[in-house]
């Protein structure tokens, strides 16, 4: 959100069921939860890397569920179900 324009701009494309957002305390990044991937994902808003993205966490050992900032600067990720072979033997047949 742009509050000059007042339009709406997409940063990223193909992300896994994004479930969470949340900016870095220095305001240079925003954390995305990718729940189908069980990871987060680093998008840089400032700086030399500034309009790239990058793996923040990988392989979480649950499914993701919503990102926040603690008040320490860092964050809190909540997992909601362990990760299992289910959903990958699942994946291939469709309903």
């Amino acid at each position: 959100w742009d509050p000059r324009t007042k339009r709406v701009r997409s940063l990223l494309q193909g992300i896994a069921y994004a479930n969470g957002v949340a900016v870095s305390a220095s305001g240079d990044f925003v954390a995305v939860v990718e729940t189908h991937l069980c990871r987060v994902l680093r998008y840089w808003l400032r700086g030399p890397k500034r309009g790239t993205k990058e793996v923040l966490v990988d392989r979480l050992p649950g499914f993701p569920d919503g990102i926040s900032r603690s008040v320490a600067g860092g964050f809190w990720l909540a997992l909601v179900v362990p990760v299992t072979p289910l959903p990958g033997l699942l994946a291939p047949h469709r309903w």
